[in-house]
């Protein structure tokens, strides 16, 4: 059997926002998921330039000690207050590391609600 093509790697060009671009104004970002992973994840995304101001939802302790990250109190499967968590901080980029988020909806009350979604 042939193998499968590698995955496409992540970056904000996919989602419309052009990191070359100098007068962008750096975005804050949602990370969903409590584990290690999403932390991992989170100081990749704070490594950007064009990236503000973390949200961890619910985050963890590693997450809670890391500069320009903020745990938020929601559960990574509150999929309407995650929506609405996103629009009141007004996010440009909801970052999903587990999937049962996925499976309960997440990406598409996302896409409802014109927040760009990335999950595995």
């Amino acid at each position: 059997k042939p193998h499968p093509k590698p995955p496409r790697p992540f970056n904000l060009l996919s989602l419309g926002v052009d990191p070359f671009h100098a007068d962008m104004a750096a975005v804050d970002v949602l990370v969903v998921g409590g584990g290690g992973r999403e932390h991992a994840i989170a100081v990749k995304l704070r490594e950007s330039p064009k990236v503000q101001h973390i949200f961890c939802a619910p985050g963890n302790g590693g997450t809670a000690a890391e500069d320009r990250m903020t745990n938020l109190a929601i559960s990574d499967s509150d999929v309407e207050g995650l929506v609405r968590v996103a629009q009141e901080k007004k996010v440009a980029l909801v970052f999903v590391g587990p999937e049962a988020p996925l499976c309960a909806g997440l990406a598409d009350a996302c896409a409802a609600a014109g927040i760009p979604c990335f999950g595995p």
